[in-house]
């Protein structure tokens, strides 16, 4: 796009537009806006027309810029809230998982009773397979975490009793 090397002036007046402008005071203030920006002022000029063109571009499309920064702010909010909203929600899975856990495997509930019954789902697949690895019988339970010792002493105790 840009065939000019640094420093280089083209003899004709090929890239050369003349550019008059209504007043001094805009030539100064350009000027000021050009050092602002940390720019030449033909560099500003440039910078100027090629972001108005593409602005008229975007309208004529249909799209205005001030649509398009009000729907990405708005999509940035529902972004956040979303990812509050998972946040919460996970934590409210981990909360329900080891309060089932604990239902599931706790024995304090159990001494009222004397004995508790083991898990259905364990006897059925038990019926069904007279061998089971220690992985299937964590699967059938629906137990991914064998961290907890109760929850393990619970699960031999019922493999015990069966």
């Amino acid at each position: 796009m840009d065939q000019r090397k640094k420093g280089y002036k083209p003899k004709s007046k090929e890239w050369v537009i003349d550019v008059y402008l209504p007043s001094q005071k805009m030539k100064e203030e350009w000027g000021k806006s050009a050092k602002k920006h940390r720019m030449s002022r033909t560099k500003f000029v440039i910078y100027a027309v090629e972001e108005y063109l593409q602005r008229k571009a975007m309208e004529m499309a249909g799209i205005k810029r001030y649509e398009l920064a009000r729907e990405l702010e708005s999509l940035r909010k529902e972004n956040e809230k979303l990812k509050e909203e998972k946040h919460i929600l996970e934590l409210l899975t981990q909360n329900m998982e080891r309060e089932l856990a604990m239902r599931r495997f706790d024995r304090t509930g159990d001494e009222l009773m004397k004995i508790r019954k083991p898990d259905r789902s364990l006897i059925y697949s038990l019926r069904k397979k007279e061998a089971m690895s220690s992985e299937e019988i964590l699967e059938v339970l629906g137990v991914s975490n064998i961290s907890d010792e109760s929850v393990v002493a619970s699960i031999n105790a019922d493999l015990e009793a069966l």
